[in-house]
């Protein structure tokens, strides 16, 4: 019996007949997409390499998230956020601290508790004073490293 294209009929070990469909003359003969356009293709994505990257490294640029854009200007975080931002430009900083280490009660009221004297001793060893010698390596450490000192007054 002829069967359409090129298919065949076999038989398995059970008797039973099977169809096998195969590949017709112009199918084989017919190229496929990627035999066709593959090399197309890949010289089209290679040149745009350099435009993705542009763009990734323009986006990475110009995503800005900043806390006071989304943050609304009544709020009182708002404010703190502020007067943080003054204090601490950069970000860099270290909160220093230690045991039995006080601050005194508001120093404009009278009879005010005065503040651990420790914190004084503390910021001069922190920023030596302008008249600090330079030849001291400590000094030199010093100012290279900790520009400025604030305390909770």
């Amino acid at each position: 019996m002829q069967l359409p294209g090129n298919q065949k009929r076999s038989q398995t070990d059970s008797g039973l007949s099977v169809w096998e469909p195969g590949l017709s003359s112009v199918e084989k003969t017919k190229p496929t997409f990627y035999s066709r356009w593959g090399g197309l293709v890949l010289v089209v994505s290679l040149l745009c390499v350099p435009f993705v990257f542009y763009g990734a490294g323009k986006a990475v640029q110009s995503n800005v998230n900043k806390v006071e854009d989304w943050l609304p200007k009544t709020f009182v975080e708002t404010t703190e956020l502020g007067w943080f931002r003054a204090n601490f430009p950069t970000d860099q900083f270290v909160v220093l601290s230690w045991e039995g280490c006080r601050l005194g009660s508001d120093p404009s009221l009278p009879n005010a508790e005065p503040d651990d004297p420790r914190i004084a001793q503390v910021i001069q060893l922190l920023v030596p004073p302008a008249d600090a010698p330079e030849q001291n390596q400590d000094v030199i450490e010093a100012r290279r490293f900790i520009k400025s000192v604030t305390t909770g007054r």
